[in-house]
């Protein structure tokens, strides 16, 4: 099994300290304060913990190497923002030039096919619809004046048509997927 000094990069005179430190304070619970937490030598005349010259004889040079990756983050990150600023304007751009106004409603239309076919098929349709109500109802009128039919048979019969129509678009949607 490994040292907790070698787990947790203890130094023999960290731990050391530690235990100078207890002896002093005769075992008692209250704290002391007389480490430095964060470099320079200590604020307090004692040892430190991260930083300073006690640091294996680096001083600042791990600071230096540091401070070096951040700018280079750092100029990373400035040119990724200044891509995004021109990619956004250029995206602007051609947005301001799909809206021009100077092409009216029929120019737009004549310019995609694709709309104007399924303007077009979408108008068929319609007209095929409102002829098959016409000779629907015509034949329909025609059948009920023929036959003798009662008020209960008549009204299920000009029931079932649309729910007929109903049911073929249904089923026709259902089958599509």
């Amino acid at each position: 099994m490994a040292e907790l000094n070698q787990v947790y990069g203890l130094q023999e005179e960290e731990i050391m300290r530690d235990v100078n430190i207890e002896n002093m304070s005769g075992g008692s619970n209250q704290p002391q304060n007389n480490t430095a937490m964060n470099g320079g030598g200590g604020m307090h005349n004692g040892p430190t913990m991260n930083g300073g010259a006690a640091m294996n004889g680096m001083g600042g040079n791990m600071n230096d190497g540091l401070e070096d990756e951040v700018d280079k983050t750092i100029n990373k990150l400035k040119t990724n923002i200044q891509k995004q600023k021109t990619l956004n304007n250029l995206k602007h751009e051609l947005k301001k030039s799909n809206d021009d106004p100077s092409y009216s409603i029929v120019d737009k239309y004549a310019r995609s096919k694709k709309d104007v076919n399924k303007l077009f098929l979408m108008a068929l349709l319609i007209l095929l619809g409102l002829s098959m109500n016409d000779i629907v109802k015509f034949y329909l009128n025609k059948y009920i004046m023929n036959n003798d039919l009662t008020n209960n048979n008549e009204i299920y019969l000009r029931l079932s048509i649309p729910l007929s129509v109903l049911l073929l678009i249904w089923t026709m949607k259902a089958l599509s997927k």
